[in-house]
């Protein structure tokens, strides 16, 4: 990703901003800042615009939220004021209906300025008096959306035969271009060491694989370019600057290194995850920000087995007492929901279960000794049960020669009408119930609605959980190595 898409890509501003919720949802509450009494007021004059609406907002993670908004008059002037200075990070200047502004907040005491544009072209037109990093930030946006103007242009040609003049001089042309933004960059760091925008241009480097280690024998090594890339990535991003916080930039380093730069595996995410957290654990906010984001990111995850990842954060920062801001309400619900999830993850062995047939004998799972066990929680009046349960008959009757056996656990509270159901539906799999639920096998097995589908060895390890029965078939032909469906 190009430094510029950072920068200047546009972030949808939505027109009906008042209704958005200004609280950040992941805290409940907004992050606390140090403050003086001095507070911000920022100015703007924007030629074409009259009697508007005008946003100031700000960017966190990967979202924008509103912090203040006013009328521009009917000379586009207008301005927005507070008593508390704003936090450090990019801010956007949103126009309803117009194109915005992106400007930033380097210190509490640099938040006084007048930002003069032109509506149709707000970066471009825009000159920013009273602030020198402000200055430094409009200078290099206009920069660098004159150099993408050219690199369009170069792109167009990629597509021409290799040995064709237009392109090769592209080409060049691309080196020269990338050479003149890194002199430009290095200029104003050398001349601006502690700018937040010289922060913002090394947090988007990535590292040099040219260093990387190579073979015994001098040869380039891709699988020791990656690790060396991967080892060194973060190495660029100041995660103990919570101006960072409010900038696009941290959460796309968060989601590149966990998604892109991760095997996708929860032992490897969870090493990921770890070391981001780590990493910012030098500002409390920020800490705060990635405990919570890669918490509830991996909670919500609909990838079957990341809730390992969810269990291993909770129990690592909720519980322990890292999490400063968590409440004793809140680390009981993580408590509870962790207690659950532990004794069903991917790969560790079922927790034994033994429950009632029609004839009211008793059944354990582990007395089952085929190849594959399907564990399947169901309920005759369940809607989806209804469209579930004669897919998985279909299934079950054309696999169970190949050694497939399913323990169903029915819940339904009347015993008539569940042994109903499985008269009229021919189930002649195995059937068995626990009305008063003396096994705790909600507890255990994560229940709280149905249909659910285990998949289980024949050590009842479980192998897959919460999958389709259509999924179910899927993983079983896979298994059987049955790779038609003419069964």
């Amino acid at each position: 990703m190009t430094k510029a898409h950072y920068l200047i890509t546009t972030f949808q501003i939505m027109k009906k901003s008042v209704y958005i919720n200004l609280l950040f949802s992941l805290f409940g509450v907004l992050i606390s800042f140090s403050s003086i009494a001095e507070g911000y007021k920022i100015q703007f004059k924007i030629n074409g615009l009259a009697d508007t609406t005008v946003m100031l907002a700000y960017h966190f993670g990967d979202k924008q939220y509103v912090v203040d908004s006013t009328r521009a008059n009917a000379k586009g002037e207008g301005f927005f004021q507070g008593k508390e200075p704003l936090p450090g990070g990019i801010y956007i200047l949103a126009p309803s209906g117009f194109s915005y502004l992106e400007f930033i907040i380097a210190s509490d005491k640099d938040q006084k300025f007048l930002i003069e544009t032109e509506a149709k072209d707000p970066t471009n037109k825009a000159k920013i008096s009273g602030s020198q990093e402000n200055t430094l930030f409009n200078d290099y946006q206009k920069f660098m959306i004159s150099r993408q103007k050219e690199m369009i242009q170069i792109r167009s040609m990629m597509s021409l035969p290799e040995d064709n003049p237009e392109r090769i001089a592209a080409i060049k042309k691309s080196k020269d271009l990338e050479k003149e933004a890194m002199d430009y960059e290095n200029g104003i760091e050398k001349k601006y060491p502690n700018a937040l925008i010289t922060k913002i241009f090394t947090s988007l480097r990535e590292p040099d694989v040219s260093k990387a280690p190579k073979k015994s024998n001098g040869e380039i090594d891709s699988t020791l370019m990656f690790y060396y890339f991967k080892e060194n990535y973060l190495n660029y991003v100041d995660l103990s600057d919570r101006r960072f916080l409010r900038t696009p930039i941290l959460q796309q380093k968060i989601n590149y290194y966990t998604d892109k730069l991760t095997l996708q595996i929860p032992d490897s995410i969870i090493a990921a995850c770890d070391t981001i957290i780590e990493r910012s654990r030098g500002d409390k906010e920020v800490f705060k920000y990635t405990v919570v984001s890669l918490t509830n990111k991996y909670e919500i995850s609909k990838v079957m087995g990341f809730d390992a990842i969810f269990v291993h954060l909770a129990a690592k920062y909720y519980l322990n007492g890292d999490a400063y801001w968590a409440d004793s309400t809140l680390k009981a619900k993580i408590s509870e929901r962790v207690s659950k999830l532990k004794f069903n993850q991917i790969g560790s062995p079922a927790v034994s279960i033994a429950m009632w047939d029609s004839l009211d004998q008793r059944i354990g799972l582990y007395s089952l000794k085929n190849k594959y066990v399907v564990l399947y929680f169901w309920d005759p009046t369940c809607s989806h049960c209804k469209v579930e349960t004669p897919k998985l008959k279909a299934m079950y009757d054309s696999l169970r020669v190949y050694d497939v056996e399913v323990y169903a656990v029915g819940m339904e509270t009347d015993p008539i009408l569940w042994k109903q159901y499985i008269r009229e539906h021919d189930l002649n799999w195995v059937n068995v119930h626990d009305i008063y639920n003396k096994t705790n096998f909600r507890f255990f097995y994560d229940i709280y609605s149905t249909p659910v589908v285990y998949l289980l060895d024949t050590d009842k390890k479980i192998l897959a959980k919460r999958i389709s029965v259509d999924t179910l078939s899927e993983m079983l032909r896979e298994k059987l190595g049955l790779l038609s469906d003419s069964d």
